[in-house]
């Protein structure tokens, strides 16, 4: 069964990933309206990261926004991402060669960057450096958190030099 959510809100973005986890596939498309003339510009999430396939689960629940015309990343350099924590969750440790920054949108947790932990809360931003070693953990057991991440992995890809392992024993 397939499911297409129209609204890529905090919420269709939740029910897209509970959908997924049950086992769904699922589409998430934003449609918003510009303030200017009622334009229409569509914005398209793909759920790739929760497919598997050739793209591990190291970071939990990830939706990833898409370039509907082209079914590429958000720009042809750099694609952007939204991961929901689950209350205590935390990820597999990994590391790839491209370098993301992150803004905490929602909730508070850690990330080990290196061995090295940081704190961060709804309203911080930090970079995870490329080939840095990291894992995200909410520090909230009752409350999810969410990450916005852009990730400069597509010029990466593009030149065949994308990497990415996970850490065994994390």
């Amino acid at each position: 069964m397939k499911v297409l959510i129209v609204g890529g809100g905090i919420g269709g973005m939740s029910a897209a990933i509970s959908l997924r986890r049950i086992g769904l596939e699922v589409d998430l498309i934003e449609h918003l309206f510009a303030a200017f003339g009622g334009l229409g510009v569509q914005q398209g999430i793909r759920i790739e990261v929760l497919r598997g396939g050739e793209i591990p689960l190291l970071d939990g629940a990830a939706l990833e926004f898409i370039d509907p015309a082209t079914g590429g990343p958000t720009l042809p350099t750099m694609s952007c991402r939204v991961q929901m924590l689950q209350p205590g969750e935390k990820t597999q440790s990994h590391r790839h060669t491209s370098t993301a920054i992150y803004h905490a949108f929602r909730g508070s947790g850690t990330t080990m960057i290196n061995g090295e932990k940081f704190a961060w809360q709804k309203g911080d931003t930090f970079i995870v450096p490329l080939w840095s070693w990291h894992e995200h953990g909410n520090a909230s057991a009752t409350d999810e958190a969410i990450l916005f991440s852009m990730h400069d992995e597509p010029i990466l890809r593009a030149f065949g030099l994308y990497r990415e392992e996970a850490q065994a024993n994390s």
